[in-house]
């Protein structure tokens, strides 16, 4: 997951990002920003030109993409997050070690 995403969305700025696997998590196509094939350059510049043109998309898509990040991979999502982790960490070694 790339962390300059996660920074670009929590500073309010609008995504266009490359639609790899990595992205994915954090950036629905159409939803939270936009996504363009690695190595397009006709597509980037497409995906760059309509947000330019369009500043209702933009702040649309901006603020549906930090509404994500704040709910997915903010501190208090995350650390809940690890807590449930460990939490099936410790219940999987119990039922192992009691096996």
């Amino acid at each position: 997951m790339s962390l300059s995403l996660l920074e670009s969305i929590a500073a309010g700025l609008p995504v266009i990002a490359t639609d790899i696997p990595a992205n994915q998590p954090l950036v629905e196509h159409e939803q939270e920003g936009l996504l363009v094939p690695p190595r397009d350059e006709k597509a980037l510049a497409e995906a760059i030109m309509r947000l330019f043109g369009d500043h209702e998309l933009a702040q649309r898509l901006t603020a549906a993409a930090r509404s994500r990040v704040e709910r997915q991979f903010s501190l208090t999502a995350c650390a809940a997050a690890h807590l449930d982790l460990f939490a099936q960490l410790v219940t999987s070694h119990r039922a192992a070690r009691d096996s």
